[in-house]
């Protein structure tokens, strides 16, 4: 589904999804005027943007937490492939290019008791837009325009994210998560990283020392390691930011 304007793709794929839509029905937009990235944090959406949702059915409640991060490492593969850069991927669910955040995935589930009904997957890339010129997040943020000095097809791009995720979805489903971990580590950002975490019940500072599969983390901290589940956290504040 193309559409000029909407508040945010999660929300119209999530009205879609209620409707029946099927899986790997995928919301694109124009603009969102009410983007958002985890924690409800707003995501700057303007024309020239990839902003999009895919849904993801009927699929298993274990595995939303692994999606984060196995969307972010298609959305970057994709992006160095088609754009011909080398971004890399921030855990828990950015991705970096030329040290700042270039794009972000963000993952909602809806649950009915222990069960999925469904996971939508959305991608916020800064694409064909200039973000230096927006204040007050210009030294934290960038787009491929910032860096290639060109527009790029964002048609190309959006199809090679799509099919990156299907293939790597397909991959997490069939549970050879340790070939999606061995990417991971080889398009890492953040490992060696000093990193705040702060999850629903703990803060924990130290060093993001590698991962213990895709939904936990392993923190080295001056007490020893600290392992986050990527569910219960609620925000990453890295040294660099």
């Amino acid at each position: 589904m193309l559409v000029a304007e909407c508040t945010s793709t999660n929300d119209l794929a999530a009205t879609q999804a209620d409707q029946g839509a099927p899986n790997g029905f995928t919301v694109i937009a124009e603009r969102q005027t009410a983007g958002r990235g985890r924690e409800g944090r707003q995501w700057f959406s303007p024309d020239g943007g990839i902003w999009m949702t895919t849904l993801i059915r009927p699929g298993r409640l274990d595995e939303v937490s692994a999606l984060p991060i196995t969307a972010a490492i298609a959305t970057s593969t994709a992006t160095n492939h088609v754009c011909k850069v080398q971004s890399r991927v921030r855990w828990p669910n950015d991705i970096m290019l030329n040290e700042r955040k270039v794009a972000g995935v963000i993952v909602e589930a809806k649950t009915k008791g222990p069960n999925l009904v469904h996971a939508l997957i959305g991608t916020g890339l800064n694409a064909n837009f200039q973000f230096s010129r927006i204040d007050p997040i210009h030294d934290r943020a960038i787009s491929l325009l910032d860096v290639l000095g060109t527009d790029i097809s964002r048609e190309k791009l959006i199809a090679s994210i799509l099919n990156e995720m299907e293939g790597l979805y397909n991959t997490l489903t069939s549970g050879a998560t340790e070939t999606i971990l061995s990417l991971l580590n080889q398009n890492d950002w953040s490992i060696g990283r000093h990193v705040r975490v702060k999850t629903g019940s703990n803060e924990v500072v130290g060093v993001v020392d590698g991962y213990e599969s895709l939904s936990k983390t392993r923190i080295r901290t001056p007490k020893g390691f600290e392992i986050i589940e990527t569910s219960s956290v609620v925000s990453v504040e890295y040294e660099s930011n």
